[in-house]
């Protein structure tokens, strides 16, 4: 008897009470309720996605990184890209279990909803935007490439950028809409190696009658130059070109392949500048390009 008593005086109203708690419409929108248990539940299910969040990740990244182990470029890609992926999923899972549609979102406030609207557009064209350039393969990381006045190595590829360090170790993020839409220079292609020109003008003071000799024999010093550097790639073998003379000064350009690495292209830069100041007995101007 005391026990009943105690159940129906006490443990049952408190039930009631918590079961009507747990039951609460805290707002009632598009003939859905957003109850008490439908908020408890939900925050339940974030702090779980919080704290779980890297791991499952992690897992995910991994799994992707043993399917693409002969494309490291799409793996990388893929990896951030599942990160996004999981982020916009499990949102959308928290507000179902809110009992909260996204067309409910409306009732929140325009503003919101609008630059809610604006951000997702601009995260999905990112999104494809990556895809694009991971398939269509239009450049790869450790690519050399010119885009908005900017020549530089690409670092890294990601889900709204394309960060570019320059030859002087800037980094420079280029939005990946501009690749995709407008027109840049890839000197390298996916390639490790790069082509040169150097432009050799060689001005002559006095008057020379035999023109033809004198333009000979710079060219040989021009191909005694590129056959000593050891930079120099032996192929594709390098070339040497007579452009023109005109009031005495003889042009010539000199195309060569040599590693793309930074260092070394500082390096080949120097040592043809140094020999061709050394070699050739005229006032000369020396010109590279792409500008390195």
């Amino acid at each position: 008897m005391i026990i009943h008593n105690y159940y129906t005086t006490l443990i049952k109203p408190f039930f009631n009470a918590l079961g009507a708690i747990w039951h609460y419409s805290v707002i009632t929108l598009d003939n859905n309720d957003v109850r008490v248990s439908n908020i408890i539940m939900s925050l339940i299910a974030i702090y779980i996605g919080v704290k779980y969040y890297k791991i499952f990740i992690n897992w995910v990244q991994r799994l992707i990184a043993k399917w693409f182990n002969d494309d490291k470029y799409a793996s990388i890609v893929l990896q951030k890209l599942s990160s996004y992926v999981f982020i916009v999923v499990y949102g959308l899972f928290c507000l179902q279990i809110a009992n909260i549609s996204l067309s409910m979102l409306a009732f929140i406030g325009g503003a919101l909803v609008l630059g809610i609207g604006f951000g997702i557009k601009n995260l999905v064209s990112g999104v494809i935007n990556s895809l694009v350039i991971t398939f269509e393969r239009p450049l790869r990381i450790g690519d050399i490439i010119s885009v908005d006045n900017y020549l530089g190595y690409v670092i890294s590829i990601g889900i709204r950028s394309v960060a570019i360090e320059t030859m002087d170790d800037t980094v420079v993020f280029i939005p990946n809409s501009k690749i995709i839409e407008e027109s840049f220079t890839n000197f390298t292609n996916g390639s490790d190696m790069i082509k040169l020109n150097t432009h050799v003008v060689a001005r002559v003071a006095e008057s020379i009658d035999d023109k033809a000799s004198k333009g000979a024999e710079i060219i040989q010093i021009l191909q005694q130059v590129m056959h000593d550097n050891k930079l120099i790639a032996s192929y594709p073998a390098f070339k040497v070109w007579f452009i023109s003379l005109k009031d005495q000064e003889y042009e010539y350009l000199l195309q060569y392949f040599c590693s793309s690495d930074k260092e070394n292209l500082h390096v080949i830069k120097h040592e043809i500048n140094l020999a061709l100041n050394d070699k050739i007995p005229y006032n000369i101007s020396v010109s590279t390009s792409p500008k390195l």
